[in-house]
């Protein structure tokens, strides 16, 4: 199969510390369904792919708009992709996406992979509860849509499974904030739940379901 693949910026930089987790709490050996909230193109859900759905039930619904107008909260990558005349027209909404598909088809990936292109709020409500294994949860960086993607995705996630978050560490230039953090923390203490972020050997959080 010649693999030709356009994956664009490496946003996607906490393998070891997903592997850890991952490691941890799920048994790849058995069928698995992971959520993905920001999939870009498609560089991370072929990750997930490759090291821990090889199962052939297993599956990844990866949520995405694919649509960079859309982002609500402001990140020096979006500035720096907007200032970009040259990569202009991958940002058109059906170009992103078709890159995405592009990418999971070359790698063989498309019965395992269901692309959701819609807002994750609306996107996870169609999803059942309790039902995976895992959410990888790296899509609105702004305080308040964070926290709003944590408090949509959690449900979903099955007893024993994890929520993970990314970017803990991610700064705002705008105030110099850390809205991430900000809606991982609030999270936690409204749903009682213990948090662990790691910063020193990766740069991410998360959760797992009791």
């Amino acid at each position: 199969m010649g693999e030709k693949l356009e994956l664009g910026e490496e946003w996607f930089s906490n393998q070891k510390l997903l592997s850890k987790v991952l490691n941890k709490y799920v048994d790849k050996s058995k069928p698995l369904r992971f959520i993905e909230i920001g999939s870009w193109k498609g560089r991370s859900a072929i990750w997930f792919l490759e090291n821990y759905l090889g199962h052939e039930a297993s599956k990844i619904y990866c949520i995405d708009t694919w649509d960079v107008s859309a982002w609500n909260d402001y990140n020096t990558e979006k500035a720096f992709i907007q200032a970009n005349a040259e990569r202009a027209a991958e940002l058109k909404v059906d170009s992103l996406f078709n890159i995405f598909i592009n990418n999971i088809q070359a790698k063989g990936f498309s019965a395992k992979c269901i692309p959701i292109r819609k807002k994750s709020v609306e996107a996870l409500q169609e999803l059942e509860d309790h039902s995976f294994d895992f959410a990888y949860v790296d899509g609105d960086h702004s305080a308040q849509g964070c926290y709003e993607d944590l408090v949509a995705c959690w449900p979903k996630v099955k007893k024993g499974g994890v929520m993970f978050g990314d970017d803990w560490t991610w700064k705002d230039d705008t105030d110099n904030s850390y809205p991430v953090k900000q809606a991982a923390n609030r999270f936690a203490k409204e749903f009682n739940v213990s948090i662990k972020p790691f910063f020193k050997r990766g740069n991410g959080f998360y959760f797992v379901k009791k």
